[in-house]
């Protein structure tokens, strides 16, 4: 069994702050999760929605791909989660890959498209950490693109369930799942 802190540890602190990530590997976590974001200025943002009004305080509504790394720096993203948060910002990628413990590991799950791979690229290259980075996402092309780039990486399809027209859960094909996978020689699935 592994314990996995989802948006670094976002029940008890600020999702996908660097308290978050803090939080989750101090207390158990072998695997943090983050989800990432491209800003308009080519920065990785640590975010999980493409804009920020649901985590800024004060309901500051930006959209991340359209707006620059500094301007979405300026925000507290902590603060509604408690006091002893205020002030925390919206990480860069190369924050979070420096904060990652010996032994322990991290899910980078891409939120955005294609455009966030050549950024990508030269972050994970030049972290010193890739070992420990599992990138995961829920476009199937854009898994594919990404293990063609990291191909000693763990790249993972995320399957989100489908809903019929009565809004009912549809049940997976597996099989078939899992040969989209293997035509794309991703390592593996979560469905």
């Amino acid at each position: 069994m592994e314990i996995i802190g989802h948006r670094g540890a976002a029940y008890p602190a600020p999702e996908n702050t660097i308290a978050a990530v803090k939080y989750g590997w101090s207390h158990g976590a072998e695997i943090v999760e983050i989800d990432v974001y491209l800003a308009k200025d080519n920065r990785i943002m640590v975010i999980h929605d493409r804009t920020t009004k649901r985590t800024a305080w004060g309901n500051v509504d930006l959209t991340v791909a359209e707006s620059d790394s500094a301007e979405l720096r300026l925000l507290d993203v902590g603060r509604f989660k408690g006091e002893q948060y205020s002030g925390e910002k919206i990480p860069f990628l190369e924050e979070i890959l420096a904060l990652i413990p010996p032994g322990k590991r991290l899910f980078i799950e891409i939120k955005c498209g294609k455009e966030i791979l050549p950024v990508l690229t030269e972050v994970l290259n030049s972290c010193g950490k890739l070992a420990q980075v599992i990138i995961i996402g829920f476009d199937l092309d854009l898994m594919k693109s990404a293990k063609e780039l990291f191909a000693a990486t763990p790249v993972y399809w995320l399957v989100a369930p489908q809903k019929d027209a009565s809004g009912a859960n549809v049940p997976y094909n597996i099989p078939e799942l899992i040969q989209l996978v293997k035509e794309r020689n991703l390592d593996g699935l979560n469905s």
